[in-house]
């Protein structure tokens, strides 16, 4: 199988820690279950990538200057994070506003 990068969703607080722990911490109460949006040929994983960071994030220009490590000394980027949104979760579809977390979409592609 191969896969190949498709896109950055943003996904609610539930979907993101259903993908970190495979904890499913509910609904939030709409009634929609978290990942509920994602199906094959489709996958995601935590974060985003790399060149989807902001211009002026230490991890992309880091990894413009040829370092594929992260940026050392405890720096956190807020590229991943948006601390309060109006807009339909990826992961689920809710509605809910709140919090929403990068997420990469993957492809599954035929070789």
């Amino acid at each position: 199988m191969i896969e190949e990068y498709f896109d950055t969703i943003w996904v609610c607080i539930g979907c993101y820690i259903l993908e970190g722990t495979g904890e499913n911490i509910g609904d939030g109460g709409d009634g929609i279950e978290p990942l509920a949006e994602i199906e094959p040929p489709y996958r995601i994983s935590l974060g985003m990538g790399w060149e989807d960071h902001a211009d002026d994030c230490l991890i992309k220009l880091d990894r413009n200057r040829g370092n594929v490590a992260n940026v050392k000394g405890g720096y956190e980027c807020e590229c991943e994070t948006n601390t309060f949104s109006k807009s339909q979760c990826d992961g689920c579809g809710s509605f809910l506003y709140g919090e929403r977390h990068a997420m990469t979409l993957w492809k599954e592609v035929i070789a």
